[in-house]
């Protein structure tokens, strides 16, 4: 079996990568790469924490796809992290050439170790650098790879996303009390945003704490179908649908 890929990061990036447990990777990745693709992975101490597990990853990607209005052939995931939920949308459509599944990720060593760890699963995506809350946004940019960032939100028939849940502080508040923003945007107002003109998604999909406010979310979107999974624990999966 040919081995994994040697880290393609910046030597500052590679100062980061976290030591990781075999066990724990095998959590995080899964059993459908190898041993040696697991440990090729790279992560930084906020990544162990926050990527979704490959289990948990594949239950997202399979409630995602079967979702009315598909074939879904696009999917966008505006917080990709290290490409937990990446690496599994684009495992499950690889066999689509007309698919696409791009990730986004702001922060610039997470988003290098994320196109190193999509390379390193050998599946097919696109991985930009980018806001995704001014991707969403009218006004002009030339941050990062903020245009693709804008023509991959709004082409796409799914958007995913896993805004950051904040530390222990916020996982210690009481249920239905938590609100979650994206560079100072509530992730309700960023779902308005893209069910209006200009974009083609017919769902959002987020990934929320399990004290997060749905109540606020379902209010602030209002004129939309906001449904919870209920097949989740520890999180909360609300499906916006436009």
């Amino acid at each position: 079996m040919a081995e994994a890929p040697q880290p393609s990061v910046s030597a500052a990036a590679q100062k980061k990568a976290a030591d990781v447990s075999a066990g724990k990777r095998f959590q995080l990745f899964g059993g459908k790469c190898s041993d040696d693709v697991r440990k090729g992975m790279l992560l930084d101490n906020v990544a162990i924490y926050s990527v979704t597990d490959a289990r948990t990853a594949d239950r997202i990607t399979k409630a995602a796809l079967a979702l009315p209005g598909g074939p879904h052939r696009e999917v966008c995931d505006g917080c990709a992290c290290v490409g937990g939920n990446v690496i599994s949308f684009a495992r499950a459509l690889q066999k689509d050439k007309t698919c696409r599944v791009t990730g986004i990720e702001f922060d610039e060593v997470r988003c290098e170790f994320l196109k190193h760890n999509v390379a390193t699963a050998r599946v097919p995506a696109e991985i930009l650098r980018g806001d995704f809350a001014q991707a969403t946004a009218d006004d002009e940019t030339d941050d990062g790879d903020g245009w693709a960032c804008k023509s991959a939100v709004r082409r796409a028939d799914l958007l995913f996303l896993d805004p950051p849940w904040g530390g222990p502080e916020v996982a210690r508040q009481p249920e239905g009390s938590v609100r979650l923003h994206l560079s100072g945007v509530d992730v309700g107002e960023l779902c308005k945003r893209i069910g209006g003109a200009g974009f083609r998604a017919k769902h959002v999909l987020l990934k929320l704490p399990p004290n997060y406010d749905v109540a606020f979310l379902k209010e602030t979107l209002a004129a939309h179908v906001v449904k919870v999974d209920p097949a989740f624990r520890k999180m909360i999966l609300a499906v916006v649908t436009f």
